[in-house]
């Protein structure tokens, strides 16, 4: 894969030329959300890939800059992150430990997927101040969808694993730019991409 070096490309037209028309794009959102004029969108009840208003856009190439699907440095990123206590395993990144839990709220643990442990984190994370705001992915319309929220409620109503793409970034750097905060999430591979990026 050619990777265009940051600051070259112009313009939303290269996302589509460059990651969409490649089946790179992952929906993550990052290029929704880092576009300063609105010029492009997802609509998640059509597609997870980015649609353009031409008409709309200034040509500052944020959208591809951002963009996971043309490629991240991940061994760079995950070097850069790396202690002494860090062990890089090609096949999985970066380790330190690998740990086995569940949520010990019965509750949670019983409606969730995989013990409940990321509700449980975000739900701490929360109560003791930490964070301002977590990112839970919820349903709308048979559709995940981001939330940034610190209710709680929202936060356990968004157990359960979802399975198809979320432009999470879409939603939370908008979010962020408007009202700065800090927050939590969980998030794929991708998403994290265009989160570093």
């Amino acid at each position: 894969m050619n990777r265009i070096p940051f600051g070259t490309a112009r313009g939303c037209a290269n996302v589509v030329s460059t990651v969409v028309n490649n089946d790179l794009c992952c929906g993550c959102g990052a290029c929704v959300g880092v576009c300063p004029t609105d010029a492009l969108s997802i609509d998640i009840f059509d597609s997870h890939e980015p649609k353009i208003d031409e008409s709309k856009c200034i040509n500052c190439g944020y959208c591809l800059e951002v963009c996971p699907g043309q490629g991240y440095p991940v061994e760079e990123w995950s070097r850069r992150y790396c202690d002494e206590q860090t062990q890089i395993i090609p096949e999985r990144g970066p380790v330190r430990h690998y740990w086995l839990g569940h949520s010990t709220d019965p509750a949670i643990r019983a409606a969730s997927a995989s013990g409940g442990i990321a509700t449980s984190l975000l739900l701490h994370l929360l109560e003791s101040g930490e964070v301002d705001a977590v990112v839970v992915v919820g349903m709308e319309n048979d559709r995940p969808v981001a939330r940034l929220t610190s209710d709680p409620e929202i936060v356990r109503g968004a157990m359960m694993s979802k399975y198809g793409p979320v432009p999470l970034l879409a939603t939370v750097i908008p979010e962020l730019r408007r009202e700065p905060r800090r927050i939590a999430m969980t998030v794929t591979p991708c998403q994290l991409g265009g989160w570093m990026r």
